[in-house]
Formats: C-alpha cells, sequence, structure tokens
C-alpha cells in the first residue's frame, strides 16, 4: 500500500502505475521484488498493486500534506475512534462496549496497520446511524443517507456489497407483512441517488480494469472461468 502511495505521488496523480526502477531493463516485471506474491501484476497494459485506488489517493493526500508515514497509522486509528464515539453518542452502543471493541477485538491492532479498515468502519457507522434512525422515525430522508453513505466504502472495500445487502434483506425479513407500506413512502430515485458510488465504484472498474468488481476482485480470483460454488468457496476462505 506504501509502495502504491508513492508511486501515485511519483506519477503527479496521472497514473496509479507502480514506478519500477528497472522497467526499462525488465520490461515483464521478472526480477521485481515481490515475484509471485500476487500484490502487483499487469491488468490492462499497467503494472499496479491490488488495493484499491480510493486509499491509496486518501494516503497520497495524507503524505503531500505533510504527515509522515510515522503518523499515517496514527491518522488513520483515531477514525476509529472517532466512529466508536458517534455509536456510543446515538446510543447503539454503550460505553463499556466501546472500551470491549476497541482493546478486546481485532480492531485495535487493524488500527496500528496502514490500512483502511477505520475508514471502512467509519462510513458504515454512520451509515447505520442513518439506517437505524429511519427504523424508528420512518423519514425517506434518513433511509436515502443511510444508502448514501452506506456506499461509499464500496471504494475501499468490497465487503460493502455484504453489509449493504444485509441490511436490506434483515428489512425486508422484519417487515414483510407490512412491505407493501413499506415500500409506498420510498422513492426509486431517491434509492437510486442512494446507490450512486456504487454505481460510479462499477463504472469505474469497467472502465479502468476491465471487470465490475475491480482489481482487489481480479487479484483474489483472477478473471478465470471457474464455477459458481468454486468461487463462493474461495470467498469464504478469504474472507473469514
Amino acid at each position: 500500500k506504501a509502495m502504491q502511495t508513492d508511486s501515485l505521488i511519483q506519477n503527479n496523480f496521472q497514473s496509479e502505475e507502480i514506478r519500477y526502477p528497472a522497467e526499462k531493463l525488465d520490461p515483464l516485471h521478472e526480477a521485481f521484488f515481490l515475484p509471485g506474491t500476487g500484490f502487483a501484476k499487469e491488468i490492462q497494459g499497467k503494472f499496479i498493486g491490488q488495493y484499491p485506488i480510493a486509499f491509496t489517493f486518501l494516503s497520497s493526500f495524507l503524505r503531500l500534506i505533510g504527515i509522515t508515514w510515522k503518523w499515517v497509522p496514527m491518522l488513520l486509528s483515531f477514525f476509529m475512534i472517532v466512529s466508536l464515539y458517534l455509536l456510543s453518542k446515538r446510543k447503539l452502543i454503550g460505553q463499556k462496549t466501546v472500551l470491549l471493541g476497541y482493546f478486546a477485538t481485532i480492531l485495535f491492532a487493524l488500527c496500528l496497520d496502514f490500512s483502511e479498515y477505520s475508514i471502512y468502519f467509519l462510513f458504515n457507522s454512520i451509515g447505520f446511524s442513518f439506517w437505524l434512525r429511519y427504523r424508528d422515525l420512518k423519514k425517506s430522508r434518513d433511509l436515502y443517507l443511510a444508502f448514501f453513505v452506506c456506499s461509499l466504502p464500496i471504494w475501499f472495500r468490497l465487503e460493502t456489497l455484504l453489509f449493504l445487502g444485509s441490511l436490506v434483506l434483515s428489512e425486508i425479513i422484519m417487515y414483510r407483512k407490512n412491505i407493501k407500506n413499506l415500500i409506498k413512502g420510498i422513492n426509486p430515485l431517491g434509492i437510486l441517488l442512494g446507490i450512486l458510488p456504487i454505481i460510479l465504484f462499477f463504472l469505474w472498474n469497467l472502465w479502468d480494469y476491465g471487470h465490475i468488481l475491480g482489481v482487489r476482485f481480479i487479484f483474489n480470483y483472477g478473471i478465470e472461468h471457474a464455477s459458481i460454488l468454486d468461487r463462493i468457496h474461495r470467498f469464504f476462505q478469504l474472507y473469514s
């Protein structure tokens, strides 16, 4: 991730290609220092890394404004604290749960790393707060905001599709007897605008990588013609 960040800066934000000093001598990248690891390879004629461009762009911006590598993980960790604070302030979780969630789960370890987890968690925390407020007040605006905020982290992690999908499914199951009344107050255009970040994400991936789910999916699964069952099995192996 750091390598992608520095490369984007060196490329003046014009290209996400990884800077390889021996590019002219080794155009096939056979002597690249991470051979066969799956961290970098050529896609659509570009030698790029496996991590989403959104996090690379954000981390590059932080580096440009003077935040050193030493402090970047600290800043990212702060986003996780903000997430837990917001959940606690809106009385979705208690203060004891905040302490347990941060220090007694994997969240603390993830915050120490140079990664997108804290940003992903922050967006989902805000979106989930809007979703629960929609359940309480039944204001369509809260639902549209929930969709929009929960859709934004798709640019950082694909698990957004699972999280947002589970929220929609739970809503259908909980209110299945009154589903018609529930749908009446919802504007399809509002939902479409709510999932606009996901739509733009798909379009960007098709244009830049040739696959709707993007570079991370290509690195993890490839574009081979595997069966649906094989893909599902591999998905749970990677994300379990």
